[in-house]
């Protein structure tokens, strides 16, 4: 294995030297040849971060409702009422968790439990309700999408917590260094123009000892069938509502911290 390392025109990259072709070509074009990267500037690293926990969410009620039958007729001209087409509602909501005024729609992270959310997570079970959350950005704000399903008894409503992970997109700054290393007191590493800089913190593998740590899922972690849904955790445990009847029994994940 040979190992290469180039700092031109404001980009800094190591990478192993491919087994054929050009040899420049993950510095050049790091996206057609990730394989080969073990850094590169140009690529977005999550770094920069903001971090704001314990941010308390009102949930609302969502009320429950007796489902009406409808008229029925038959060949035969005789009429009938049939059993309750279904009972409870469904209602939606945006709920404002952080505003970040970035003026973009930046990578984050929102855990709940330490859980980070992928799409309609369960927060809230009932005999036969059920509140599901995701989250979502856009150039001022992160979001909770809320999905209350109440039954024939009402879904209460309920405070939650919530940590926010945000990261702002990395930018050059023409007047710093492509590249600088600088040991002693104070060390100072500069890379791509500040793009990556000592001091900022960057996601990245867990090693023991740290802390925070956050589980990034790798494969899917919910799954419906049968009518009904299972979500599952980074421990381990799940999360099923009803007769769930589907094969969804395991995740990978990894865990990350902060440098």
């Amino acid at each position: 294995m040979v190992m290469c390392f180039r700092a031109k025109g404001g980009t800094v990259a190591i990478w192993e030297k491919p087994p054929s072709g050009d040899p420049m070509a993950p510095f050049d074009n790091p996206y057609d040849h990730l394989e080969y990267i073990r850094f590169h500037s140009d690529l977005q690293y999550l770094a920069n971060n903001l971090i704001s926990t314990n941010i308390s969410i009102n949930h609302a009620l969502v009320a429950g409702q007796i489902g009406t039958g409808y008229s029925t007729s038959a060949g035969s001209g005789s009429t009938g009422t049939s059993p309750a087409i279904a009972d409870g509602r469904i209602t939606a909501s945006n709920l404002d968790l952080y505003t970040h005024s970035l003026g973009y729609i930046p990578l984050f992270f929102v855990l709940y439990n330490g859980m980070i959310l992928s799409g309609g997570v369960p927060v809230q079970f009932g005999s036969s309700q059920l509140r599901t959350v995701s989250a979502f950005a856009t150039t001022s704000k992160i979001i909770i999408r809320d999905i209350g399903i109440s039954s024939e008894l009402d879904l209460p409503a309920v405070t939650l917590q919530y940590d926010v992970y945000i990261f702002k997109d990395p930018a050059a700054d023409p007047v710093l260094p492509v590249f600088q290393v600088k040991t002693g007191a104070p060390e100072k590493l500069i890379l791509g123009q500040g793009k990556i800089q000592a001091g900022q913190s960057v996601v990245r593998k867990a090693e023991p000892g740290d802390s925070p740590v956050l589980n990034f899922p790798l494969t899917r972690t919910s799954d419906t069938r049968n009518g009904n849904f299972r979500f599952l955790r980074p421990d381990g445990t799940r999360g099923d509502t009803g007769r769930y009847a589907g094969v969804l029994n395991n995740m990978d994940y990894m865990p990350v911290s902060f440098t």
